[in-house]
């Protein structure tokens, strides 16, 4: 009797748990199971069935667009090219004069606006490629005497190149140039008053020479070439 009663009951537990597993089948796990659900696009898996239920959840997420690069080709034109043009002038140039209008550009002479002592003229003139003026031969004397004339300056005395300051006794045309072999002295000229006139200028209105301190300031004149 006992042997039967155990047989019952067994019985009755299988077919308790075959009913239960058969109505899963059709209802799906009931609500003490805690059946947990993620909406995710990987499998969803209950933590609690011993028989975990599977599901596939699909993204219902539109991909993202595709991105066509676009190449804009300007149609701007190129800026024209600018083409120097050559003018040539047909100005006619004005013909070169032989003397300048005033004394102070002279072709051949040049007159220092300064009163300067014989050192300074002589610098002066050679800062220049020039020099002090010389007159050594008749020409140049009466060419130079025209210019000072033509210009209202004979009314100054002027500088010449010539002094004895080599030796004290010897007349150059500059301090190492050439013995003088033309004069125009004036009347009782050279006298070398007080021994100190070693240097030779041009007395005022008569041109004519004179030896004078060489440290006196007076006018000047440069000989070009």
């Amino acid at each position: 009797m006992l042997q039967s009663t155990k047989l019952l009951l067994l019985a009755v537990i299988f077919m308790v748990i075959g009913g239960n597993q058969l109505m899963a089948k059709f209802i799906g796990p009931s609500i003490s199971q805690n059946f947990n659900y993620t909406n995710t696009k990987g499998p969803v898996v209950s933590a609690s069935s011993p028989n975990p239920i599977t599901t596939t959840v699909r993204s219902t997420t539109s991909p993202k667009p595709k991105t066509t690069k676009v190449t804009v080709i300007s149609t701007t034109s190129p800026k024209p090219k600018t083409t120097k043009k050559t003018v040539i002038s047909t100005t006619t140039p004005k013909p070169k004069t032989t003397e300048a209008p005033n004394a102070y550009n002279h072709p051949k002479f040049h007159l220092a606006k300064q009163k300067l002592n014989w050192f300074g003229a002589t610098v002066y003139c050679k800062e220049r490629n020039w020099k002090l003026i010389v007159l050594d031969s008749e020409k140049i004397r009466k060419e130079f005497e025209s210019y000072l004339t033509k210009y209202n300056l004979r009314k100054y005395p002027f500088w010449t190149a010539g002094n004895q300051l080599a030796d004290m006794k010897t007349w150059r045309w500059g301090l190492d140039g050439s013995k003088l072999t033309y004069s125009h002295w004036a009347k009782h000229q050279p006298d070398n008053y007080k021994n100190q006139q070693h240097c030779i200028k041009l007395f005022a209105n008569s041109l004519e020479w004179d030896d004078d301190t060489c440290e006196r300031a007076i006018n000047f004149v440069c000989l070009k070439h």
